[in-house]
């Protein structure tokens, strides 16, 4: 079944990351929000060699090119779907009475069990 073998909060996230992976990083990052800190984490967290997809957007992402160039990372922006999709999700967005916050769960980190995943463990962060 496709999906991410660990889920995670906000909070510790980094900390959490290279622990579940054995202080490698995340092969992979989506960032579905792009703002409030989620560039900076995202970088963080992403394994030597690894790729940082940015699908939201909103914020800013700043990295010292030394960083980038030391982790060798990819970072890839993705616009997903149509532009008459992004006009109706902007215009919900902007409709939405609640913001994302993190969630004060006692656990930072959900594992799901894997059957297909032998090589590491895929993350998101959810808030």
């Amino acid at each position: 079944m496709p999906g991410a073998d660990v889920t995670l909060d906000v909070n510790g996230a980094a900390e959490t990351v290279l622990e579940a992976t054995g202080g490698r990083g995340a092969d992979v990052v989506l960032d579905f929000v792009g703002e409030n800190g989620t560039p900076a984490l995202a970088i963080e967290i992403v394994r030597q060699g690894g790729t940082y997809l940015i699908v939201g957007y909103g914020g800013e992402l700043q990295v010292l090119t030394m960083l980038l160039i030391l982790k060798e990372a990819t970072i890839i922006g993705n616009l997903v779907g149509s532009y008459g999709d992004l006009s109706e999700l902007i215009a919900l967005a902007a409709a939405a009475t609640s913001s994302c916050t993190p969630s004060n769960t006692t656990s930072k980190l959900h594992r799901r069990p894997s059957t297909t995943s032998t090589t590491g463990v895929s993350t998101a962060v959810r808030c």
